[in-house]
């Protein structure tokens, strides 16, 4: 090959078209795949962990907006809840312990949302945790809805219940196990061959 058909060679390999994923993948997720091994890296992330992904990080933002306001009076806590229950000489204790738990939670669920999108085992395995206790959660609201014959609340729960279920059971599947783990996943065992194969 004489140099001149070289130069061109390597030209055309430098204007080869570069894919959206790997934009993405090279700008996103390289600093979330440090130390984790190339094939379970470059393994594609399934859409619905991405969509859990993305309202993880909005929720947690939110939430950290709301902390944020809160420890700077801009909101009050009793605005924020509703209906503030009487605590007497506690009621500052109680606002304090609020705003550390809402910011705690929310650098959590940031912390897990990126680990989502790096396809991390331990934030499958956290939201699967978090789902179940949202879940408990909206149980107890849709009681107290139904209770209270607020039919509005008790549907409005029941979703959010169901949303909760649905992640918990996702990412309990055995294909999005090893996703995560970065391993083939489980086949069927072959179909028995008849008598006549």
């Amino acid at each position: 090959m004489s140099r001149g058909t070289r130069i061109v060679a390597r030209f055309n390999l430098s204007l080869r078209p570069v894919r959206a994923p790997e934009v993405v993948h090279s700008v996103w997720l390289a600093p979330l795949c440090r130390g984790v091994p190339e094939p379970h890296c470059s393994m594609p992330r399934p859409r619905p962990v991405t969509l859990l992904a993305v309202l993880t990080l909005l929720l947690a933002a939110s939430n950290l907006l709301t902390g944020i306001l809160l420890i700077t009076g801009k909101v009050p806590l009793d605005k924020l809840l509703g209906q503030m229950p009487d605590l007497g000489d506690m009621k500052a204790d109680f606002e304090q312990t609020m705003e550390v738990v809402i910011i705690v939670f929310s650098v959590l669920g940031l912390a897990i949302g990126l680990g989502l999108l790096g396809m991390k085992n331990w934030a499958r395995v956290a939201t699967r945790v978090l789902a179940v206790l949202g879940l408990l959660g909206a149980l107890v609201q849709m009681i107290t809805a139904f209770v209270a014959k607020d039919a509005g609340h008790f549907l409005f729960y029941a979703l959010i219940g169901g949303g909760y279920y649905a992640a918990f059971w996702y990412l309990g599947k055995a294909q999005v196990r090893a996703a995560f783990a970065g391993t083939p996943p489980p086949q069927p065992p072959p179909a028995d061959a008849g008598p006549g194969a």
